[in-house]
């Protein structure tokens, strides 16, 4: 291989690099955008207890957080890694 070819190589690879950057982005600006801090009922909503126990946390994971460190921790010990694997599992 001369250099001219090795260069183009690289050159192409650093373009689909550039690619799948920019779809890992999207990917977790959307997986973020969809964990919001909040509130989700904790038990099935029944008449007769009044309609449930509204908890404070994270309603797309249904997890129980009290501060906004405590959100950050699993989005990024839990959430974001899981869509790193999901999408590498997806190219290989």
């Amino acid at each position: 291989m001369n250099c001219s070819n090795a260069i183009a190589g690289v050159a192409a690879t650093r373009a689909s690099w550039n690619m799948k950057k920019s779809d890992l982005l999207h990917a977790l600006q959307s997986e973020i955008r969809r964990h919001r801090f909040d509130t989700f009922l904790g038990e099935k909503p029944s008449m007769a207890n009044g309609g449930g126990v509204a908890i404070p946390g994270c309603s797309a994971c249904q997890k129980r957080i009290n501060t906004m460190a405590q959100f950050l921790d699993p989005l990024a010990d839990d959430v974001l890694p899981g869509v790193v694997e999901r999408l590498h599992s997806s190219v290989s």
